[in-house]
């Protein structure tokens, strides 16, 4: 393989309408660094470097979320709350088993789980606390009978666009844009709502599993709701 094989590889997965600012950017990477790992010649050396475009993180405000949830049944209450209160990402999410929950510490172990060929970002398996309202909540939760998965598809398994399709259905019968509805920025609004509530970026960088220090204080940008709250600040004369 050569430098130039990679750069037809790129090539065609932009023609296939990657965003060349993201995941080719991380497409990059992950060969660099297979490459690297097996000590053998690299050619991705003699690929430029390509840009990294970062888009800055949107929350949802609590009157959206009061809206996303007087729309929810019990078992959505469940996964959305849960969602909120930690930060899990999707895959983390659907590949959940009960016994990562530890209720009563209200705790929940971000482990591997290679059945379902899943490893958590960066290799690093991580704890994350949430609150005693959603071990509540998720006491209530049913379990599936000969079922490990705290939310499993309706067919009892994992199903990787099940989530985000339910999500929108929620935004949908809630009268909210469900293009503007997405599992993961459930994430982002657990990051932005740690952060406005005083806890250190230093310990939700570790809650949301970042390598990167930078990656978390992205969610320390001003939001709209910060903008408005700015807007009310009258001048003194």
């Amino acid at each position: 393989m050569t430098g130039e094989d990679v750069k037809r590889f790129l090539a065609w997965r932009k023609s296939k309408g990657f965003n060349p600012g993201t995941t080719l950017y991380t497409d990059r990477v992950i060969l660099h660094n297979f490459f690297g790992r097996l000590g053998i010649d690299n050619p991705v050396k003699d690929v430029p470097r390509l840009p990294k475009f970062g888009k800055r993180p949107v929350a949802y405000s609590d009157e959206e979320l009061k809206r996303f949830f007087a729309e929810c049944d019990d078992w959505e209450r469940a996964l959305f709350s849960l969602a909120l209160a930690t930060g899990l990402r999707r895959g983390e999410l659907q590949t959940l088993h009960w016994s990562d929950l530890d209720l009563s510490h209200r705790r929940v172990h971000v482990r591997a789980k290679p059945q379902y060929s899943f490893l958590p970002n960066d290799w690093e398996e991580r704890t994350v606390p949430f609150s005693k309202e959603v071990a509540d909540i998720l006491r209530q939760h049913p379990r599936v009978p000969n079922c490990q998965l705290v939310f499993p598809s309706p067919k009892s398994h994992v199903n990787f666009r099940f989530m985000h399709e339910r999500c929108k259905e929620i935004a949908a019968r809630a009268g909210l844009d469900k293009a503007e509805w997405h599992l993961h920025r459930f994430r982002d609004t657990a990051a932005t709502r740690w952060l406005r509530a005083g806890i250190d970026v230093r310990t939700v960088q570790e809650w949301l599993g970042h390598e990167s220090l930078a990656t978390t204080q992205k969610y320390l940008e001003p939001s709209k709701e910060t903008e408005r709250q700015l807007e009310s600040m009258k001048l003194p004369f």
